[in-house]
């Protein structure tokens, strides 16, 4: 436990200048865009240059870049992330109110992705040269070939519009109905706490289109990286001697072979997780989905600084814990990577 303890601060330190770096290029950037939030705020009737003028200083952008990111950076540490002059609300509880659904999002189209990839890369990585190794390989060329919100507006003009089997895809529930009591934040998870059928029914109906879209675009990297790493093992000198020993397919296949595939196919479901959290923004446009994703996006279009660098901020801190906990599974699956010493 001691050194467990001592490996995860040490990968904590090594991930604080990563964070830094997301929260100063973020900063820079969102000050070189041309737009103005000054200008925006002041689109009323009766607006004029000093009115302009008065909103910049009101919101400290008359002062120099590195002077505006010390200010910010000390909000930063006194858990401040400042106020969206879109919503009106504090940063931090339009990003809390939002997370649940990106979390339902990513979390279900992830594990539907995973349910599906894996076996599928296994598959194909037994049987080289099948029918099952064409389709994954034409599965992960796809995948990587369209942009997760072309499949989104594939999905909607195939099952909404051409079949009338999906409902509309605008939000997360049927503004006919009366949403359940927020416990969570999921609706799935409240309302089956409520105990309301007709509610779960509605979240679950609405939630298909988006959760595929998403499981899509994260199938063909999975896929991709599992097979490889399956026939790269099932190649090696001591699967060859465990099946000339005469052990079953099964075992050789699931027990020796998957656990030293594991490491690559570990990495790989980190990495998509990470990019699946952050990449989510066009998904949830497209669906009207209001995550974490759409409200970065609405503030980068009303050049709303502190939302976009406050959702920058969140996927770097949630990504740097995907790689932590990636870390900590080395050590479980293969002591001689993962040293925690």
């Amino acid at each position: 436990m001691p050194a467990l303890l001592s490996f995860i601060g040490k990968r904590s330190l090594a991930t604080l200048p990563i964070l830094a770096g997301a929260l100063v290029f973020t900063f820079v950037v969102m000050r070189l865009l041309p737009a103005d939030p000054a200008a925006f705020l002041a689109s009323g009737p009766g607006m004029g240059p000093e009115e302009i003028e008065a909103i910049r200083i009101n919101l400290g952008l008359d002062r120099s870049i590195p002077e505006q990111l010390l200010i910010y950076a000390g909000d930063i540490l006194r858990g401040d992330l400042g106020r969206s002059s879109t919503t009106g609300e504090t940063v931090v509880d339009d990003l809390a109110a939002r997370l649940p659904a990106s979390l339902e999002l990513t979390v279900t189209g992830f594990l539907l992705a995973m349910l599906v990839a894996l076996p599928l890369g296994i598959a194909a990585a037994a049987r080289p040269g099948s029918w099952i190794d064409h389709l994954c390989r034409i599965i992960a060329t796809a995948g990587t070939s369209l942009p997760s919100f072309v499949i989104g507006l594939l999905l909607i003009h195939i099952f909404y519009f051409n079949l009338g089997w999906a409902p509309e895809p605008v939000g997360r529930f049927d503004m006919m109905l009366f949403p359940p009591p927020v416990v969570t934040g999921s609706m799935v998870i409240d309302a089956v706490l409520a105990g309301d059928g007709a509610a779960l029914r509605s979240v679950l109906g609405r939630m298909v289109l988006p959760c595929l879209t998403m499981a899509l675009f994260a199938l063909a990297p999975l896929a991709r990286i599992t097979r490889g790493a399956m026939i790269g093992v099932l190649a090696s000198d001591f699967v060859v001697a465990a099946r000339a020993a005469g052990l079953p397919r099964r075992m050789v296949l699931w027990h020796y072979a998957l656990h030293n595939a594991a490491v690559p196919i570990v990495t790989t479901l980190g990495l998509v997780f990470s990019y699946m959290l952050g990449a989510n923004v066009l998904v949830e446009k497209v669906f009207a989905w209001p995550g974490i994703g759409s409200y970065a996006l609405d503030a980068v279009m009303n050049a709303d600084y502190a939302p976009v660098q406050g959702f920058v901020l969140l996927v770097a801190v949630a990504f740097a814990l995907v790689n932590l906990l990636i870390d900590i599974l080395y050590g479980l699956i293969d002591p001689r990577v993962g040293r925690m010493g």
